[in-house]
């Protein structure tokens, strides 16, 4: 409990003063696997930011106090100076996280970065069935490669994490990916929300689980991962919304800033300026920050609110409304609420679970 107080402290101070604390960092666009439900727009994948450019960024985010940072894709290792980027961003003295599939891991890239001291590595595993695991990656063996490069690094000390977001057609098979993380050491997360792409494709959102999987996700004690006991208070009209713009970010591949992994328009391009000048004078990011639960009538009542992760594009998109309610996210955080008020969730999953959240900036 020390160490999650300690760590909200810091979010806080971080949010007050606009720190730009935890900044995710889409490498490239490019990736060896397609999935079905992937929000990102993978076509672009033109002009990326070459070894030099990313390396001049992270010096920037460094100086401005950036300490949580993740490395994310398309699928990073993709790109060939990748491991360089993960030794360079550990030298700056960076709380490094990599998202990877795992696929195009070698034994020696495993030993280096079991060597520079990752906060963990996070990849995604649909299912124990190779079959089922490979339809949603439409990639021959990559439930194969990526079940052998989770052993190899747990294998090597390195922190991992499985996850995946909750379909409807495999809600059942996160028991199984959930018993083969505690069987080689790792963590494990699953998550129902599935967002529409970065294009406004709306297929992801098809895939959902409906109410009566999700009632049953949320009650599993090892798989609901509600948000913790706490929670359960009304938002005042003066807290912010959310840590977006006030110190969390999301970088592309081609250097343009985006207030977070949502579905915003860039805010500034940093082969043009630097981050200090786009994160201090970008118009769209001044007015999120300054966005509370005072402008969102509805969501300023509610008791459940930090049961719901509600996110304003989210309730545009879905309901039509950016200042609204989002009417799924409302479903799920009731039945989250009747969960843990059952005890369907266990302690240590909710302690993790809001620990997360503060860092990602949820």
């Amino acid at each position: 409990m020390a160490r999650q107080s300690s760590l909200v402290h810091m979010l806080e101070h971080a949010a007050n003063h606009l720190i730009p604390l935890s900044i995710l960092f889409e490498l490239t666009n490019r990736c060896n696997e397609d999935c079905h439900h992937c929000y990102v727009d993978l076509g672009d994948l033109e002009d990326e930011l070459s070894t030099e450019e990313v390396q001049k960024i992270l010096r920037e985010l460094r100086s401005m106090g950036t300490l949580f940072l993740t490395f994310t894709g398309g699928e990073i290792f993709t790109r060939k100076d990748t491991l360089d980027l993960i030794l360079f961003a550990r030298k700056l003295g960076f709380a490094l996280r990599l998202f990877t599939n795992g696929t195009r891991l070698t034994d020696e890239q495993i030993e280096a970065i079991a060597g520079c001291g990752v906060t963990g590595v996070e990849m995604s595993l649909y299912s124990m069935k190779a079959a089922e695991h490979d339809a949603v990656t439409r990639t021959k063996r990559s439930w194969e490669k990526t079940t052998r490069a989770a052993r190899r690094m747990r294998a090597r000390g390195i922190p991992v994490v499985l996850k995946a977001p909750v379909m409807s057609e495999l809600g059942a098979a996160a028991g199984s990916v959930a018993a083969f993380a505690r069987e080689i050491g790792a963590d494990y997360r699953f998550d129902p929300v599935l967002l529409a792409r970065y294009d406004l494709d709306d297929a992801p959102i098809e895939r959902r689980m409906n109410r009566k999987e999700l009632k049953g996700f949320c009650v599993d004690p090892h798989l609901g991962q509600a948000v913790g006991p706490e929670a359960e208070h009304v938002m005042d009209a003066g807290q912010p919304v959310c840590a977006t713009a006030r110190r969390v970010a999301l970088i592309s591949a081609r250097g343009l800033v985006f207030p977070c992994t949502q579905r915003f328009p860039p805010c500034g391009d940093l082969r043009r300026q630097s981050f200090r000048q786009i994160w201090e004078n970008a118009p769209l990011l001044m007015r999120l920050r300054n966005l509370t639960f005072g402008d969102l009538p509805v969501c300023a009542g509610c008791s459940q609110g930090s049961f719901c992760g509600r996110c304003s594009l989210d309730a545009l998109f879905e309901d039509g409304d950016f200042f609204a309610p989002n009417s799924w996210r409302c479903d799920l955080a009731q039945l989250r609420r009747d969960a843990y008020a059952k005890g369907g969730t266990d302690e240590r999953h909710l302690i993790e679970a809001r620990l997360r959240a503060h860092t990602r900036g949820e």
